[in-house]
C-alpha cells in the first residue's frame, strides 16, 4: 500500500481522514468526445469553464481525484476491489449530463452559424454565462 495522502477534489478530504474511503482519478479523455469527463468537471469545479479539451485533459493527467462519498452504492462493483462502473456519475451527475445533452441538442440544430463562427458558437453555448448573440 502506497503512503501517498490523496485528496479529494470536491470536499478535500485526505485518504490519511479515512483509510476505508475509496478515491477516483478523473475520466480518461477520449476521440469520441468528453462528455463523461465534463460531468464529472462541472461537478467539481461548477463554476469553471469547460469547454477547453486542453484544460479536461489537465484534470486526469494531472491526477486529480474525487473520493467514494460523491458516487451512491450502485455506481460501485466489487471484484477483487471496489471499483466505479463504467459509466459512472457523481451524485448529482445526471442533471449536468442532462443539461450538457440539452447544449449538444440545440447546437446540432443550429443552422445558419458560419463556419468560421461555429466553434466560437459551441464554446459560447456551453458555457452559460455568456449569452450568445450573432
Amino acid at each position: 500500500m502506497s503512503n501517498k495522502v490523496i485528496k479529494c477534489a470536491k470536499c478535500g478530504i485526505k485518504s490519511t481522514e479515512d483509510p476505508s474511503l475509496t478515491f477516483h482519478r478523473f475520466p480518461r479523455p477520449t476521440t469520441l468526445g468528453n462528455l463523461k469527463l465534463k460531468v464529472w468537471a462541472k461537478y467539481v469545479f461548477p463554476n469553471e469553464d469547460w469547454t477547453s479539451e486542453k484544460k479536461l485533459k489537465r484534470l486526469y493527467t494531472r491526477h486529480i481525484m474525487i473520493c467514494g462519498k460523491h458516487f451512491e452504492d450502485s455506481s460501485f462493483t466489487f471484484n477483487k476491489k471496489l471499483k466505479l462502473h463504467k459509466f459512472s456519475y457523481p451524485k448529482g451527475g445526471q442533471n449536468i449530463y442532462d443539461e450538457l445533452r440539452h447544449n449538444i441538442r440545440n447546437i446540432e440544430k443550429v443552422q445558419d452559424v458560419p463556419e468560421q463562427k461555429s466553434s466560437v458558437y459551441i464554446a459560447c453555448c456551453l458555457n452559460r454565462s455568456v449569452e450568445c448573440v450573432w
